[in-house]
């Protein structure tokens, strides 16, 4: 990046910090928990007014045009915090949108997503089968879906789905946008063990869908997916810094615990998984716009990402020891984040299986 590129990135980056520490608290996330209080509406409010809902969207369509860098910065920043917002599939859903959503869709639905009016899920993986380019069971057929989605993140604070869909009886599948408040939409809350990111399963019985014809439902994961392992990058760097500032701190047989080498081993191999996420991240990332390899470096991305995260997550409650297992402890809402993002857009077994896909591909090409 040139100079003034990188400081609009730091100014984005600040920007987020401020509302995150402003908005979204760990005590909000536990009041969640616990069902105290429900800030969810007015974070997502907050989010609105900021504009962060609608920064993958150009300029011209009521977006702020954001580049991937400052995309990179609005993910990573929330993801440190464990915010409940869903930016990363909303980004993917606002980039297909543009993409593929004809000048009618765009006038439908861009201007109301751009500034937070309403919310789109992502609606992918369906019952018996966790991949999310699964499309057996949503069939397609003269403007209307019948079928099941499982487990969709945000579903029941949203009034749209972007739902991946199978063209009749062929093999082709595309998107399609769905209203969720029509009476042919029934969402069905299900409890996880991170409730800030509520999940739903939806039964579409013959409901209206507004379809994207040219729409790529592979691309659309990947960006889904890219974008999620910068949230999950956030949230292990996190981790990392929380088990290192309590290393430096925490004192047993008369020495901080940070001199153990046992520590030190926990704390390198946390740093070391983030580094190669990093890395991962930001090829992936490079590549989103078009350039060759996206698929590969995305599943790469998001395999890292699960694996960074789940390790941290669970080495974090390790380092702070029977303090990182109560309920005041930070610990658990990083371990609870971990295990809801490295189910969503598919488990990890499921990217290992795109890589080595995509690897084979590479292979023939090269033959």
């Amino acid at each position: 990046m040139d100079s003034e590129a990188t400081t609009q990135v730091n100014i984005v980056r600040d920007q987020v910090r401020r509302w995150c520490r402003d908005t979204w608290t760990f005590d909000a996330f536990r009041e969640v928990l616990d069902g105290t209080v429900d800030p969810l509406q007015a974070c997502w409010q907050s989010a609105a007014e900021l504009g962060l809902q609608g920064m993958s969207l150009s300029e011209a369509l009521g977006g702020s045009g954001a580049s991937m860098d400052e995309l990179a910065a609005v993910l990573t920043e929330t993801g440190a915090v464990a915010a409940p917002l869903a930016f990363a599939q909303s980004y993917a859903i606002c980039r297909a949108l543009e993409r593929w959503g004809s000048p009618d869709q765009k006038d439908r639905y861009v201007e109301s997503l751009a500034s937070g009016e309403q919310r789109c899920a992502l609606a992918l993986s369906e019952p018996g089968d966790s991949s999310p380019l699964a499309t057996g069971s949503v069939i397609y057929k003269d403007g209307l879906i019948s079928g099941r989605k499982k487990a969709v993140p945000c579903a029941l604070e949203s009034r749209l789905a972007m739902v991946s869909v199978r063209m009749g009886d062929s093999l082709q599948s595309r998107l399609a946008l769905v209203d969720l408040d029509a009476d042919s939409c029934r969402l069905t809350r299900i409890n996880t063990i991170d409730a800030t990111r509520r999940v739903a399963n939806i039964e579409f019985e013959n409901a209206d869908a507004d379809l994207l014809e040219e729409s790529d439902v592979l691309r659309t994961v990947s960006e889904a997916a890219t974008f999620t392992a910068l949230e999950q990058l956030g949230a292990a760097r996190e981790c990392l810094q929380m088990s290192v500032n309590y290393a430096l701190e925490r004192k047993a047989f008369g020495q901080v615990i940070g001199k153990f080498q046992a520590i030190k081993h926990k704390l390198a191999d946390m740093y070391a998984n983030i580094e190669i996420a990093g890395g991962n991240a930001a090829v992936a990332l490079d590549r989103l716009d078009d350039r060759a390899g996206w698929p590969l470096h995305s599943a790469c991305a998001r395999y890292s990402a699960i694996q960074a995260l789940e390790f941290a997550a669970t080495e974090t409650i390790q380092v702070h020891g029977a303090m990182g297992c109560t309920w005041e402890s930070n610990c658990h809402l990083f371990y609870r984040r971990s295990r809801a993002l490295a189910l969503e857009l598919g488990a990890v077994d499921f990217w290992s299986q795109r890589i080595i896909h995509e690897f084979g591909k590479s292979a023939e090409v090269a033959v």
